[in-house]
Order: C-alpha cells, then structure tokens, then sequence
C-alpha cells in the first residue's frame, strides 16, 4: 500500500531519535570500555579487574588473597572485613 511506502520512506530518511537517559562520557585511561563523568580521576586504590570479562570487578593486585574467593586485597586487615561480612556463615542477615 502507499500509505506503508510513505511510512517507511520518512523512516529511512529521519535520524535517529537520542538514547533515553544517555550523557556523554569520558574514557578512563587503561580501558576502552569504561565510561566515567568528564574530568573525574580514579584511585589506584579504587581499581579492578584486569581487563578481561572474567575479572571484572575482582581486585587481582592485592597481596593478600581471599580463601573463598578469587579477590584480593592489599592489608590483612581489609581481607578479614571481607570475609566478615560476605563470606562469615555465622553473620546474622536480616531478610
């Protein structure tokens, strides 16, 4: 029908509409993939993963490692913290 050819002709022909909630974003440097606010600066403290799909989000750096998990941390200290409160059975949670 000629109305259908219309439709589809305005539709090829028009822009694309913005992604809803987007902003622009700024590289961090060391990863093509992370988006961070313009002119913000990242710790080295603050860190993770190495880059691959498998260590996001796991901090393989520290030297004190994890015995239920595959995270490390750089104290004994924040590695006790850890396993205190995501690993210890007897933690009560409440639901």
């Amino acid at each position: 029908p000629l109305w259908l050819k219309d439709f589809v002709a305005q539709r090829q022909s028009a822009p694309a509409p913005p992604a809803p909630h987007s902003r622009p974003s700024a590289r961090v440097e060391g990863s093509s993939h992370a988006a961070a606010m313009p002119d913000m600066e990242i710790s080295a403290a603050a860190k993770s993963g190495d880059g691959t799909v498998t260590n996001v989000g796991i901090k393989t750096g520290g030297a004190f490692q994890c015995p239920e998990c595959r995270q490390k941390f750089d104290s004994e200290k924040a590695k006790q913290l850890h396993w205190k409160f995501i690993h210890d059975p007897n933690r009560h949670q409440e639901d």
